[in-house]
């Protein structure tokens, strides 16, 4: 399933950009990495997904307060509506 999400996502699908992002940012199914995260994130934002507007917002606030890219707390419920 990461595999189609991650084709999907090189393709341009802002859907499937801010499922990596969750990914990456969670950890699951994916080592856990805040840049990926972040990366996903942008190019989902930029096509102005509002889910992952969130997302790199909560990346970039908690990075600026800690000094560091931690598990931003975004549910997975949010994201559920983005297959539907």
């Amino acid at each position: 399933m990461f595999l189609s999400f991650s084709k999907a996502a090189q393709a341009g699908n802002d859907k499937a950009q801010v499922l990596l992002g969750l990914a990456y940012n969670s950890g699951a199914a994916v080592e856990q990495n805040f840049v990926e995260a972040a990366k996903w994130s942008r190019l989902a934002a930029e096509q102005g997904n509002p889910v992952a507007q969130n997302l790199l917002g909560q990346l970039h606030l908690d990075y600026a307060r800690n000094g560091t890219w931690r598990t931003c707390n975004v549910s997975s419920g949010a994201a559920a509506g983005l297959l539907g």
